[in-house]
């Protein structure tokens, strides 16, 4: 259960980085579908995969090789 929610998580914050890159063409995040603003925080605070703070569940597999 809990890897199925930090996979939801990540898959928002790529949809939110994705926004935020689209943002940065001259996209607007309403353009792609009914924007609040508190999504339209988080898309501006969204960061790639790569730089976000990675669970410890994560680590632990990425350093067995997984």
């Amino acid at each position: 259960m809990r890897e199925l929610q930090n996979n939801l998580k990540s898959k928002r914050e790529d949809l939110s980085y994705l926004k935020k890159e689209l943002m940065l063409q001259g996209v607007m995040p309403s353009d792609i579908g009914g924007q609040d603003y508190d999504e339209f925080l988080q898309v501006l605070h969204s960061e790639k995969r790569e730089d976000r703070v990675m669970s410890a569940a994560d680590a632990h597999k990425r350093s067995r090789g997984g």
